[in-house]
């Protein structure tokens, strides 16, 4: 694995040189966050909010908690196919959002 991400080894077909970009240039990254918990009204709803403890298989399809039309409008909102990484905490847990998802801090997303 370490020699196909280095380009030491490769595989049949795939000869054209690597090309080097910015993760920023493939997608734009966006850190989650937490609607306040103190305002009851941004939870209890239908909208999927993603935390590290979500990340129980490649993808998340459904959250432990859920927000609020009131909490989707002060989160921020990411599309189905987003790719979440922990960046806090549970360092380098990773998943694909299988639906529209919101995450908390922890998690950053491309």
């Amino acid at each position: 694995m370490q020699k196909l991400l280095t380009a030491t080894k490769r595989l049949k077909g795939m000869d054209a040189p690597w090309v080097f970009r910015s993760l920023g240039s493939v997608g734009r990254i966006v850190t989650g966050n937490t609607p306040p918990m103190r305002d009851k009204e941004n939870y209890g709803g239908r909208y999927c909010w993603a935390t590290a403890e979500d990340f129980t298989s490649k993808y998340v399809s459904n959250t432990n908690i859920k927000l609020s039309e009131v909490g989707k409008n002060v989160s921020r909102w990411l599309p189905e196919g987003s790719l979440l990484i922990t960046c806090i905490a549970s360092i380098g847990k990773n998943a694909i959002a299988k639906v529209p998802l919101a995450t908390n801090q922890q998690i950053n997303s491309v």
